[in-house]
């Protein structure tokens, strides 16, 4: 039995900030990958504080 390419992507990538979506994967079953996207304030929060305090950075980045 071989693999045929799907037309459908079932690997998401999600910003782990604002969970916009970032891209899709071809993926043999649903998943999630979180990365950063290029917006300002998820930038900032991560830039600000670094990766122990990013929740809260991300809140005032908000703000």
């Amino acid at each position: 039995m071989s693999k045929a390419k799907s037309d459908v992507m079932l690997g998401t990538l999600l910003c782990k900030w604002c969970n916009e979506i970032v891209g899709e994967l071809d993926t043999e079953k649903v998943t999630l990958y979180y990365t950063q996207c290029k917006d300002g304030a998820c930038r900032a929060a991560v830039d600000k504080e670094g990766v122990g305090h990013n929740e809260q950075a991300m809140a005032d980045a908000l703000l």
